[in-house]
C-alpha cells in the first residue's frame, strides 16, 4: 500500500499544481469576442447550432458538450471557462499515460510537471473555445494510436479494440477541430515508418490502417456535407511568415507560451528548448520514443509546408502537438542524466535545465496572471464604462456585428444595440443613410469598434461620424475601442468667432464655434474649430483642447489629430479649409464653476507644441478661446 501511495504521490501533487494553476483567476477576465460568440451559440437547439457552426470554421462537437455544460453549471466567466480547465488538466493527466508507454517512470513524471506547468496550455484552459478540448483528444488518439502499435507486436497483428479506441477518439478529435486532422497525418506518416522498419515490409498492416482511415473518412462525410462549403472558403489565418520567423515563432511559442514580448533573448532561449526537445528522443535510446519525435518535428514540418501554400499557422494551433514537445524536453534531460559520465553532471545539468524551464514558465504565467498587456478583450469594463455615462436614449454602434452577442452578454441597459455594417464589403449608400437615421435619433453613439480592417477597412463608418458629431473620447480596452460621439443639434460650417493665430509657420487658425457654452457635469463640450494650411505641411501634429479650472488645472482634455485622424495635417493643402471637430467629456462629479478653453498644437512624435503668433507678435503656445459655465444639476 505505501509503495503504491509513494508512486502516484508525485502524480496527484502534479494535477493539483495543473488544476491551480488553470482554475486561479478563471473568471477575473471579461469573455472576448469568441467566447462570447460561442456562450451565446451553446444555449441554441442543435439544429442552430449546427447550422451556426457550418457557416463558420469550427465543426461542432465542442458547441454541443459545453451546451450541456453550461445548462449544469451556469454561464457566467468561470463557468463556461471550466470545461476548458478541467480538458486541461486532463491532457495533463493524458501526458503522464503517453509518457509512461514512451520513457522510464521518472521521465513520464517530468513530461507531466513540464505540461502541468506550461505557459501555452495555461492559457488556452482558460478560454471558452475549442482548442484545449480538442488538444485533448488529439492527445488522447495519439494514445489510443501507440497502443494499437504497441500490441501490433512488430506490425504483425491487429487489436481490433484499440482500433475502436483510436477511432472513437480521433472522429471526436476531427469532429472538434479541423487541424488535429494533422494528428491523424503524422500518425499515418509514423505507421508508414514503422512498416518500413520492417523486414519484410508489412503491406497487410498498413492496408488495414489505410481502411481504419476511410472508416474514419466515412464517419465525418455527413459534416463535409453540411460544412463542405465553408471548409473550401476557410479564409487565411495570422500573418504571412517566412519560413525562418515561423519556426521562430513556433520556438517561442512552445516555450514561452503567448504572453511574452518577442525579443532576440526569448528567441534564442525558445530555440535551444525547441532543439532540446527534437533531440530528447533520440537520446533516450528506446524504440517506443521515435514516435514522439515523428509527432514534433513532423507536425511543425506540416505547418510549415501548408504556410507556403498559404497563411496557416496560428499560435494555438501548437496546442495539438505541445503533448509531443514535454516529452521531448523530459526525454532530453532524462538523456542527460542517462549520458553524463560523471555522476555531478548527470545531477547538475538536469537541475538545472528544470529549473531554467520553471523559471520560464513562472515569468510567463506572472504575465498572463497580471500583465493587462495580456489580458483578453475587456468587454465587461466596456459596457461598464458605458452604462456608467449613458443616458436613456443613447445608442451603442457594434462595427462588427458579430460582437452583438459578447456585448449583450454583458449589456442589460435600455441603450439600443445597433450593428453596422451588415454587410462585407460595406455599401457606402446604405450605410450612410442608417447614420443620419442614428444620428437624428439619438443624443449620444457609443462607438465599438473591433476588427475594423475587416468590417470597414476604409473606416466609412468612423470618417463619417467623425464629421457629422463631436468625437469625445477614445479609449482602448484591450482591442476594443471604445469611441464616444455627441449628436450636436446643428453642425456649424463657419466659425462663429472669426480669428487670425498662426501656429508655427504653415497653419492658421481661422475662427472657431462653441455650440455649448453652459453645461452640466458629465455633459460633452462641443467644440469645432477652422484652420487653413498655408504652404504644403511636412509635420504630422495633434490638436490639444483642455478645459482649465481657476486653479489653473486640466479638469478635462482631448488630444487628436484633426478630425479624429481623418485629416493629418501632412495630407493638407495650401488654402484648404479644415473643419476639425472636437467632444470633450466633463467629469460627472465636477462643481459648478467657469472652465477656461484652451487650444493648441504639438509635434505627433517629439511632442513639442507649436508657437502661436498673431500679426507677426509672438504670443505663447497655446489660445484661450473662451469659457464655458458649468452649471449645477
Amino acid at each position: 500500500m505505501l509503495t503504491r501511495v509513494k508512486r502516484w504521490l508525485p502524480l496527484l501533487v502534479i494535477l493539483i499544481l495543473a488544476a491551480g494553476l488553470r482554475f486561479y483567476r478563471l473568471g477575473s477576465q471579461s469573455l472576448w469576442n469568441d467566447e462570447g460568440t460561442t456562450v451565446a451559440l451553446v444555449q441554441r437547439d442543435a439544429a442552430t447550432i449546427v447550422r451556426n457552426a457550418s457557416a463558420d470554421i469550427h465543426p461542432p462537437l465542442y458547441y454541443f458538450v459545453l451546451g450541456g455544460w453550461v445548462r449544469l453549471f451556469g454561464t457566467s466567466e468561470a463557468s463556461a471557462r471550466s470545461l476548458s480547465a478541467l480538458a486541461g488538466v486532463a491532457l495533463v493527466a493524458v501526458t503522464y499515460l503517453l509518457g509512461r508507454q514512451l520513457l522510464m517512470p521518472g521521465g513520464a513524471i517530468l513530461a507531466t510537471l513540464l505540461a502541468a506547468i506550461a505557459p501555452l496550455q495555461v492559457y488556452y484552459s482558460q478560454e471558452a473555445r475549442m482548442y484545449m478540448w480538442a488538444a485533448l483528444l488529439a492527445a488522447l488518439s495519439w494514445g489510443a494510436f501507440i497502443c494499437l502499435l504497441r500490441r501490433s507486436q512488430n506490425l504483425t497483428r491487429w487489436s481490433w479494440r484499440d482500433a475502436l479506441l483510436w477511432l472513437l477518439v480521433s472522429s471526436a478529435a476531427v469532429y472538434s477541430h479541423y487541424v488535429t486532422m494533422m494528428v491523424i497525418a503524422m500518425q499515418s506518416v509514423t505507421v508508414l515508418v514503422a512498416a518500413l522498419r520492417q523486414r519484410p515490409f508489412r503491406w497487410r498492416w498498413l492496408l488495414v490502417w489505410i481502411a481504419a482511415l476511410l472508416v474514419l473518412v466515412a464517419l465525418y462525410i455527413p459534416w463535409l456535407v453540411v460544412a463542405g462549403r465553408s471548409m473550401l472558403g476557410w479564409p487565411d489565418v495570422g500573418a504571412r511568415l517566412g519560413s525562418l520567423a515561423l519556426m521562430s515563432q513556433f520556438a517561442q511559442v512552445l516555450t514561452w507560451g503567448v504572453t511574452m514580448p518577442p525579443s532576440y533573448l526569448i528567441r534564442v532561449v525558445g530555440w535551444l528548448v525547441l532543439a532540446m526537445a527534437l533531440l530528447g528522443p533520440l537520446l533516450v535510446g528506446r524504440q517506443k520514443a521515435w514516435p514522439t519525435l515523428l509527432w514534433l518535428a513532423g507536425t511543425l514540418g506540416f505547418v510549415l509546408v501548408a504556410s507556403l501554400w498559404r497563411v496557416f499557422f496560428k499560435d494555438k494551433f501548437l496546442l495539438f502537438v505541445h503533448p509531443a514537445y514535454v516529452l521531448g524536453l523530459a526525454a532530453f534531460i532524462q538523456g542527460c542524466w542517462r549520458y553524463f559520465q560523471s555522476k555531478a553532471l548527470a545531477r547538475v545539468v538536469p537541475a538545472l535545465l528544470l529549473v531554467g524551464l520553471l523559471g520560464v514558465a513562472g515569468v510567463s504565467l506572472g504575465h498572463l496572471y497580471t500583465d493587462p498587456v495580456y489580458q483578453r478583450d475587456d468587454y465587461r469594463g466596456l459596457i461598464a464604462e458605458i452604462q456608467r455615462t449613458a443616458g436613456p436614449d443613447d445608442a451603442i454602434l457594434i462595427n462588427a456585428p458579430s460582437q452583438i452577442e459578447t456585448v449583450g452578454y454583458y449589456h442589460h441597459g435600455p441603450q439600443e444595440l445597433v450593428p453596422l455594417p451588415l454587410s462585407r464589403p460595406l455599401d457606402p449608400a446604405t450605410v450612410q443613410a442608417q447614420l443620419e437615421e442614428l444620428v437624428a435619433t439619438h443624443p449620444r453613439i457609443y462607438g465599438l469598434f473591433w476588427a475594423t480592417d475587416e468590417s470597414d477597412p476604409q473606416r466609412f463608418i468612423e470618417t463619417w461620424l467623425d464629421q457629422h458629431t463631436y468625437k469625445a473620447e477614445d479609449r482602448w480596452f484591450g482591442a476594443l475601442r471604445l469611441v464616444i460621439y455627441a449628436v450636436p443639434a446643428k453642425l456649424e460650417q463657419t466659425p462663429q468667432v472669426p480669428l487670425e493665430y498662426t501656429l508655427g509657420t504653415q497653419i492658421t487658425l481661422r475662427g472657431y464655434t462653441l455650440s455649448t457654452p453652459r453645461l452640466r457635469p458629465g455633459e460633452i463640450a462641443q467644440l469645432t474649430l477652422f484652420w487653413q494650411a498655408l504652404a504644403p505641411i511636412t509635420g504630422r501634429y495633434k490638436v490639444f483642447v483642455h478645459l482649465v479650472g481657476s486653479n489653473g488645472e486640466i479638469v478635462a482634455q482631448r488630444d487628436s489629430e484633426p478630425s479624429g485622424g481623418a485629416q493629418p495635417t501632412d495630407a493638407w493643402h495650401p488654402e484648404e479649409a479644415v473643419i476639425d471637430r472636437y467632444g470633450i467629456a466633463l467629469p460627472a462629479d465636477l462643481p459648478p464653476q467657469t472652465l477656461t478653453l484652451r487650444i493648441g498644437m504639438y509635434q505627433m512624435f517629439t511632442l513639442e507644441r507649436l508657437q502661436i503668433s498673431q500679426q507677426s507678435q509672438a504670443l505663447s503656445d497655446h489660445i484661450d478661446l473662451g469659457t464655458i459655465e458649468v452649471i449645477g444639476e
